[in-house]
């Protein structure tokens, strides 16, 4: 056997991202754990539903999934994953396929439809202030908000509904000198199916 030693050197490495980063997921919680682990006789079936939750607890690069079982009326599950390039999608379908399925289970695995959502807004800054801010300040705020509306649509999750009242919460915390904002569209929430995720479209922000 032939040992080789290396010392004191200096390594670059550039990585490429198959797909842009998102917010990540989260660790499973501890009541999603204890969930498991009362499953836990189901978790080491083949084929049984919480060998797939076991399976997604596990995996890596991945931030969110939905099951869909009986897609086609049969025995076919389809599983959409996000992010849904080819890479992820091949190493899942090979984790899934050895380790989780039965064999007389199929599985299609597919990336989210994606969902554009587009936003109009009319903010407002000046209110209870005894020195408004400036046009240039105002500009500044307004970029700030639209950024911050980019940032809340492309980390919302696989299959989850746009809310315009959860936006302002969110815009609240982020952007201290907002006093009000109101929704010209969409002024109610959006429906997103399990097999689509929001993208960030047209966002215009108007500053009174």
């Amino acid at each position: 056997m032939i040992l080789t030693r290396f010392e004191n050197i200096d390594i670059s490495v550039a990585v490429t991202n198959l797909s842009s980063a998102a917010g990540g997921s989260g660790a499973y919680s501890d009541d999603e754990y204890r969930e498991l682990i009362k499953h836990w006789i189901e978790v080491h079936l083949k084929g049984h539903h919480y060998a797939y939750i076991n399976y997604f607890a596990r995996v890596d690069g991945v931030d969110g999934y939905k099951l869909i079982p009986n897609w086609d009326g049969s025995g076919t599950i389809k599983i959409v994953v996000d992010p849904g390039d080819a890479y992820t999608l091949n190493k899942i379908y090979d984790g899934i396929n050895n380790e989780v399925t039965q064999e007389s289970e199929a599985i299609v695995l597919m990336a989210p439809v994606l969902k554009t959502v587009d936003v109009y807004a009319v903010c407002n800054v000046d209110i209870d202030t005894l020195n408004p801010y400036s046009n240039n300040e105002k500009s500044d705020i307004t970029s700030k908000i639209v950024s911050a509306i980019k940032v809340f649509i492309d980390d919302m999750k696989l299959g989850e509904d746009f809310i315009p009242h959860k936006l302002s919460v969110f815009l609240d915390k982020e952007i201290p000198e907002l006093k009000n904002i109101e929704f010209s569209y969409p002024e109610t929430p959006v429906s997103i199916s399990d097999e689509e995720k929001c993208v960030a479209g047209n966002i215009e922000v108007i500053m009174e």
